[in-house]
């Protein structure tokens, strides 16, 4: 299974046909058509009922969904933590100490 298939699988879940997927996705209608094809042959699953008033998904795609999304997100993150190594942690840091004014050693 390719990864980015699972792009055009959200893109298509989320635009409920391939020519907005597409043009979301900056890329022709039946690369969208191919991608899908190609992701269902690989799980084995239709993943969308196809009809003339678009793409809808399965009890198959419905299961894949929110696994693709969660994928995606992970993905985001660790290109957001990668491309910035030294940007990765930001915020307050709070230090609580005791009190050693006096300089006595203990």
């Amino acid at each position: 299974m390719n990864w980015d298939d699972l792009r055009f699988f959200i893109a298509v879940a989320n635009a409920s046909n391939i020519t907005d997927a597409g043009q979301a996705l900056k890329v022709s209608a039946s690369t969208v058509s191919r991608k899908i094809l190609v992701l269902e042959q690989a799980l084995s699953s239709v993943l969308f009922l196809k009809t003339t008033q678009g793409y809808f998904l399965t009890e198959a795609g419905q299961a894949l969904l929110p696994m693709a999304l969660e994928i995606e997100e992970r993905l985001r993150l660790m290109e957001r933590q990668l491309s910035r190594p030294g940007a990765r942690m930001a915020g307050v840091c709070l230090l609580y100490t005791s009190d050693a004014a006096d300089d006595t050693p203990c």
